[in-house]
């Protein structure tokens, strides 16, 4: 290999972490929008049906939005992107015919999940919320039946997801999600505004409203393919290789993405037990750590698999060893200051996001203790996703199944032993610990897989990144000592945009804060983020 080819390459891995920053960027742009919109459908749906009936759509929802995060993304998502990519090197229109088939097997099976689903629902709610009574569990049995061919819809969006972020096309992918939101929250209006049968019976709105959502949303991102040149055309051809090799790497992916929805589903079982509010506590929470989480976290491994499969495919070990060890610090740099930062707001962000309507002041309280034990878990769950994405990318979707199986017990055993003592709270401290767990055990698996990770320069990067919190927590605390937070968000007085402004002033000192412990660190990814706005300042 001449000098000039070397060099060549080198470049190439060098700007592979900035290709990703910048997809990633794509990515998070859209998923900012959708999550906005799921704060907004969120906080409606507990102002409008209080936590206890909170908790009967929530548990309805359980399995249906588990199975699309299970079948869905979790494995026919991963498991179609190497495929894809594959076949996309071998021409568009061998990418298109693949996609076909894939969506119609896809479709079949799908259809089968729904049905199951409809008709086992009693007995589904019956393992997850036994100790409740039976015009609960009735209700939620109604709403989950209704609900469930949601999982069809967002099945097969994720599959269109998979070819669009190949081809580079990440923006509808990330923001499709706001029409289940706006779809949810035109329901709550409905109910709030005309709704005649009394808040429980509208529960039956949330539920047909996801399936229009999820209507809407397979429709987007098949416009998306269709303005991208793949059409895809279903068929159904079970006897293709592709399609069995899809199936043979979904198999072991289902089990792997398994491990975390049964943890979710476990945790929803147990909160049940606890009483009445909890499930919504716990929710809540969940949802404003997945804010950080869906915004860069996840938005960084979306981007990180297609760079990771073609680095495999193409056997460049080095590539793949960088894009890995690039994408695992801009993890770090983006959750760690957020960890800080949620602990540090967790009772003003909650006030402010949900305490309204029939989320009262102890709503509040539990819901923000929840969230101070979830966010510990915060950088683990990230850098978790990215090292999964290095076993996907090397078509490797068994190791992550034996993670998952020690994650499992180590969950179930934590919350048992935490849970009499600390109810919901001891649920999500397990969640945290879990995680940490998890992380050790793929980056030991993938270690010993591939070989030299590059995890020294991620352990630098991630020290100057941990004192920048440290500090951000601290500032972010200052400032939100200001706040009034019992008022909450119910109504527009002059107390409620104190807080708001209290609450955005205490986001803003931490951030700048971070920004400049970490300049002064000389952080890379603070210094490649100052580069690129200065860039994008420039052409502006």
């Amino acid at each position: 290999m001449t000098q000039e080819k070397r060099q060549e390459e080198a470049g190439a891995a060098a700007s592979g972490g900035g290709r990703i920053a910048h997809n990633a960027g794509i990515f998070a742009a859209g998923t900012l929008t959708s999550r906005i919109t799921g704060f907004v459908r969120d906080a409606a749906v507990v102002a409008v049906f209080g936590t206890a009936l909170s908790d009967i759509w929530l548990l309805a929802w359980t399995l249906p939005n588990a199975l699309r995060r299970l079948v869905g993304e979790g494995s026919l998502t991963v498991s179609f992107v190497p495929i894809f990519t594959g076949r996309l090197q071998e021409g568009r229109e061998e990418a298109r015919r693949f996609t076909g088939r894939a969506l119609g097997a896809a479709a079949l099976l799908l259809l089968l999940l729904c049905v199951l689903g409809i008709v086992f629902m009693p007995w589904i709610i019956e393992v997850l919320a036994g100790s409740w009574e039976e015009a609960r569990k009735a209700r939620a049995v109604e709403v989950g039946r209704v609900a469930f061919p949601y999982l069809w819809f967002i099945g097969l969006t994720a599959l269109f997801m998979g070819a669009l972020n190949t081809l580079g096309r990440f923006f509808v992918p990330a923001v499709c999600q706001v029409f289940l939101n706006l779809s949810l929250i035109v329901a709550c209006l409905w109910v709030m505004l005309w709704g005649s049968g009394g808040v429980e019976s509208g529960l039956m709105a949330l539920a047909w409203a996801a399936l229009i959502g999820g209507a809407l949303q397979l429709g987007a991102n098949f416009l998306a393919l269709k303005r991208a040149g793949m059409t895809p055309r279903p068929s159904l051809a079970l006897a293709d290789p592709h399609v069995r090799r899809l199936a043979l790497l979904m198999a072991p992916a289902t089990l792997a993405a398994s491990i975390h929805q049964v943890n979710l589903l476990v945790s929803r079982a147990f909160a049940a037990s606890v009483g009445p509010g909890a499930i919504t506590w716990l929710y809540s929470a969940n949802v404003l750590i997945e804010l950080p989480l869906g915004i860069f976290a996840v938005s960084i491994a979306v981007a990180s698999l297609p760079a990771l499969a073609r680095h495999a495919k193409a056997g460049d070990r080095e590539a793949y060893r960088a894009t890995l060890a690039s994408s695992l610090r801009q993890v770090l740099y983006v959750t760690l200051p957020a960890t800080a930062g949620l602990a540090a707001l967790a009772l003003p962000t909650v006030a402010v996001v949900f305490q309204r309507g029939a989320f009262g002041v102890s709503d509040s309280a539990a819901t923000a203790a929840a969230l101070l034990a979830y966010a510990g878990g915060l950088p683990a769950i990230g850098c978790s996703r990215i090292v999964v994405q290095g076993f996907y990318a090397l078509e490797d979707t068994r190791t992550p199944v034996l993670v998952g199986v020690i994650s499992v017990l180590s969950f179930v055993a934590l919350a048992l032993f935490w849970m009499p003592g600390q109810g919901h709270v001891g649920i999500a401290l397990a969640v945290s610990v879990t995680a940490w767990v998890n992380l050790a055990a793929n980056l030991l698996l993938l270690r010993r897989k591939f070989g030299r990770l590059g995890l020294s320069r991620v352990l630098g990067s991630g020290l100057r990144a941990a004192l920048g919190a440290l500090l951000t927590g601290a500032a972010a605390w200052g400032v939100a000592s200001l706040g009034r937070w019992e008022a909450g968000a119910g109504a527009l007085d002059l107390l409620l945009l104190r807080n708001v402004g209290v609450l955005l002033l205490a986001v803003v000192a931490g951030a700048g804060t971070y920004a400049g412990v970490t300049l002064a660190l000389k952080s890379p990814e603070a210094r490649a983020l100052l580069g690129s706005l200065r860039r994008r300042l420039g052409r502006a």
